[in-house]
């Protein structure tokens, strides 16, 4: 289909527009894929990127358009829909006018444009490649992100897996690592984690060809190894802030020891926040890592620092204490005690982000096989990476307000 269709609801559509094997435009798709998968320029929108992915059926007898049903089930999940039977529903509730706007099939016998059954949209989500769904969205909204990064301030990218409970492969459940933009929450790279292995193996493969040079990657402590470091700092020209646990025993008691003293004898960083009738206090100390003395052996160490969160009641006595120590490639200059606290603290998008997959689509309840549910993982992480780039915090506020009404849903994709 081509994509200027697609963009321009003001075009008269006929059966031959909707034929889903006619030749898309060279520039447009030359303009979009050169270099590498995070080069898109923004001016293109995702229906652009959709029109890019390969169909996997054959040419004969297919009726749908792929990004046409691609379309509908992002405008689904937009307006809450949690699962392929929802996405369905959801479609067939769709006017002849909004389904003219995602480039529905025209049904020369009807005369009318018909939205994709529930038959439909399961082979099509089960046979799509998923993994390029996943790179080419990621670019176009890393590209849609960078607009929004503060001049002067590090950005931050948190990387985390997360198993989804109800989808079963042909080996077990299925496991997806992330990459996620501290602010403004966004996912810009997703790969799902082959059984045989974990995700600490992953992490060449979830950043191929993405550009993340100048940021910093946060990760938990398994992440926390020295292929790992040299990887982001050497190959990607970006920073690392890492946690020192008990699965590197010796790294964490050189960082220990180099943090080591009371309180009085270093210059600390500290904050303090209220909520929920209680206080949370932050105090993070650091050190500068000397190769020639300190006995921190680690790619690219430049600083060390560990992180004390205790929490208080409301008459300030002390409810619980956590230390946390870790280290980072970010020299003293690109980073003091304050700079190193939010980044710390920032590893925290990628769990909302899983958060809001699992309360607000119902990821893990909802059972589902094969790749369709990476599919349906990327389809969320569009909808929540949609709404953030429009600087909406409240995303189960505006996924209300889209199940509402629709069109809201259709304008945010740009139709």
């Amino acid at each position: 289909m081509p994509v200027s269709h697609v963009l321009n609801p003001d075009v008269a559509v006929t059966g031959d527009q909707c034929d889903p094997a006619a030749p898309r435009d060279p520039q447009t798709v030359a303009t979009v894929t050169e270099g590498d998968n995070t080069r898109e320029d923004v001016r293109f929108g995702l229906l652009d990127v959709l029109a890019l992915i390969e169909d996997p059926r054959d040419a004969r007898g297919v009726r749908h358009p792929l990004v046409a049903v691609l379309a509908i089930a992002v405008v689904a999940v937009l307006a809450g829909a949690t699962n392929l039977l929802a996405i369905a529903e959801r479609a067939a509730d769709l006017s002849q006018e909004q389904l003219r706007r995602l480039g529905a099939w025209w049904h020369p016998g009807r005369g009318v444009f018909c939205a994709p059954s529930y038959a439909t949209l399961a082979r099509i989500m089960h046979a799509v490649d998923a993994a390029e769904l996943d790179r080419l969205v990621g670019g176009w909204l890393l590209g849609r992100a960078r607009g929004l990064l503060v001049a002067g301030r590090l950005a931050g990218v948190a990387l985390d897996g997360k198993v989804l409970r109800g989808a079963l492969t042909a080996t077990g459940q299925l496991c997806l690592l992330q990459a996620v933009l501290h602010e403004p929450g966004v996912t810009i790279a997703q790969v799902a984690v082959p059984q045989d292995t974990t995700e600490t193996t992953q992490v060449t493969a979830l950043l191929a060809g993405v550009d993340i040079a100048g940021m910093v990657v946060t990760a938990d402590a398994a992440h926390t190894n020295k292929a790992t470091a040299a990887y982001l700092v050497e190959d990607n020209k970006a920073g690392y802030l890492l946690p020192v646990k008990a699965n590197t025993p010796t790294l964490l008691a050189a960082v220990a020891a180099r943090l080591a003293g009371p309180s009085a004898a270093w210059d600390e960083h500290c904050t303090e926040e209220r909520g929920h009738g209680r206080i949370e206090r932050r105090t993070l100390r650091v050190a500068t890592v000397d190769p020639e003395v300190d006995a921190i052996d680690f790619p690219h160490a430049a600083q060390v620092f560990r992180l004390r969160r205790d929490v208080l009641g409301a008459d300030r006595i002390g409810l619980s204490k956590q230390v946390v120590f870790g280290i980072t490639s970010l020299a003293e200059h690109q980073a003091g005690p304050a700079a190193l606290a939010d980044l710390a603290r920032g590893q925290w998008a990628a769990e909302v982000c899983h958060w809001l997959r699992d309360v607000l689509y119902c990821e893990d309840a909802s059972p589902i096989t094969g790749s369709a549910a990476q599919v349906m993982a990327t389809f969320r992480n569009i909808a929540v990476g949609m709404i953030r780039l429009t600087d909406q915090k409240a995303i189960t506020s505006a996924t209300r307000s889209m199940s509402h009404d629709i069109n809201r849903a259709l304008t945010l994709i740009g139709l």
